[in-house]
């Protein structure tokens, strides 16, 4: 089953806030509330892809939707600077995969179409975090070629992560 990784449409909103309630532990639509006009959300997506009215603190990213065979699997959120030292928690890719979608090698598919993307614009190298106990997305980011570099603490200082890099 061929991954495609794309900008939200019009027609995905039902089945995109429908996700929302599904991921338990990622939020689906990021910088989305329910209050919020479709039209609106997938605006400033575009908006924030194009380094235009970007929150305070935010830098140019975009967040793509991950669909199946007409399924909406998953998402990435990419991000095409990093203006935090220490890192970002989340570096230049954050992804999500679905409960009842995982274990089917998507998250690997997301994350590769996603430095597939970081490249076409020149980021590098790329920076990608998972938190410290989460062996699975460790997996993913080196089966993605992630060199491990270090583990550091958000900036509350709460959870602990674990840093990579891709460089190519």
């Amino acid at each position: 089953m061929t991954l495609l990784l794309r900008t939200y449409r019009m027609t995905d909103e039902k089945e995109a806030v429908r996700a929302h309630s599904l991921a338990v532990d990622f939020d689906f639509l990021k910088a989305w509330t329910p209050s919020q006009p479709w039209e609106e959300f997938l605006l400033a997506n575009e908006d924030h892809r194009n380094g235009r009215n970007l929150p305070e603190g935010w830098v140019r990213s975009v967040q793509l939707v991950a669909e199946v065979e007409g399924q909406l699997v998953g998402r990435a959120n990419l991000r095409f600077l990093l203006k935090d030292n220490p890192p970002l928690p989340s570096g230049h890719i954050g992804y999500g995969v679905l409960p009842h979608f995982r274990g089917r090698g998507f998250a690997t598919q997301i994350c590769e179409r996603s430095v597939e993307l970081l490249k076409e614009e020149g980021v590098r190298p790329i920076q990608i975090t998972c938190g410290q106990n989460n062996h699975a997305s460790a997996r993913v980011i080196e089966k993605c070629g992630g060199v491990y570099s270090q583990n550091f603490f958000t900036p509350q200082g709460i959870e602990s992560r674990r840093c990579y890099y891709i460089d190519y």
